[in-house]
C-alpha cells in the first residue's frame, strides 16, 4: 500500500540536504506524500531556535516548491517534540495509512537515545538517507544488532545515492559571519534570508 513519509526537524533554515532528501524520498514507489513537521522544542537540541514567524515563512515556500505538506503537529504542543508521540498522533487520526519516518543515516545511529525508541519501531517503518560519503550496510547491521534486534532490520529503508552532508549550524553561522550561503540553500531561501533578515 502507498504511504507518506514523515519528515520532523527544526529547519532552521530547511536546506539542500532537506531538499535531497525529500526529492530521494518522493522518487521511491511505495511513497505518494511527504510530510513536513517543524520542531517546536527539540528534545536533542538548543531549544533557541529563529524566531517560529521566519522558520514558518521559510517552510511554507519548500513545502510550495517542492511538493510537500506541513504538519503543526508539534508547534500546537507546550512540551518537547518526542517523535513517538508525533508517530502516535499521526497513526491514531490516520487509521489504514502506512507511515514511514524519514530520517538522515547520522540520526539513525542515535535511535537508540530517543524517547521509546522500542515503542517507536513497533509503530513505524524507516526511511534512511546516507548522510556520509560511504555508506556502511555492516556497520549499520552492527548497530541494530547492539540496541535492538536483527530482526527489526525489515522496519529500515536504506537509500545509499551520493550524500548531500549539510548541517543548518554552519549555515547560520555564516550568513552572521556575511558569508555566501547559496551553495548549500535553495535560492528560494536564500531570497527569503536576505530580504528578511532571518539571521543577521
Amino acid at each position: 500500500m502507498i504511504g507518506t513519509a514523515l519528515f520532523g526537524g527544526a529547519f532552521d533554515p530547511f536546506h539542500n540536504g532537506h531538499q535531497a532528501m525529500i526529492a530521494r524520498t518522493k522518487a521511491l514507489p511505495f511513497i505518494e506524500n511527504v510530510v513536513l513537521i517543524p520542531t517546536h522544542i527539540p528534545p536533542h537540541k538548543d531549544a533557541i531556535m529563529t524566531p517560529f514567524s521566519h522558520r514558518k515563512a521559510m517552510l511554507e515556500r519548500a513545502a510550495k516548491k517542492e511538493g510537500c505538506r506541513i504538519s503543526w503537529i508539534e508547534m500546537e504542543r507546550h512540551s518537547p517534540s518526542w517523535t513517538v508521540d508525533t508517530v502516535r498522533q499521526f497513526e491514531q487520526e490516520n487509521p489504514g495509512i502506512p507511515f514511514y519516518y524519514l530520517i538522515g543515516s547520522d540520526s539513525y545511529y542515535q535511535l537508540h537515545t530517543w524517547k521509546s525508541p522500542r515503542d517507536l519501531l513497533d509503530m513505524i517503518s524507516f526511511i534512511v538517507v546516507n548522510r556520509e560519503k560511504s555508506a556502511d550496510p555492516d556497520r549499520a547491521k552492527a548497530y541494530l544488532d547492539r540496541y535492538f534486534s536483527k530482526d527489526d532490520w525489515h522496519r529500515f529503508y536504506f537509500i545509499d545515492d551520493e550524500a548531500v552532508d549539510v548541517a543548518s549550524r554552519d549555515i547560520r553561522a555564516e550568513r552572521r559571519a556575511n558569508q555566501d550561503i547559496s551553495q548549500w540553500v535553495p535560492d528560494y531561501i536564500v531570497r527569503y534570508i536576505e530580504e528578511n533578515g532571518a539571521y543577521d
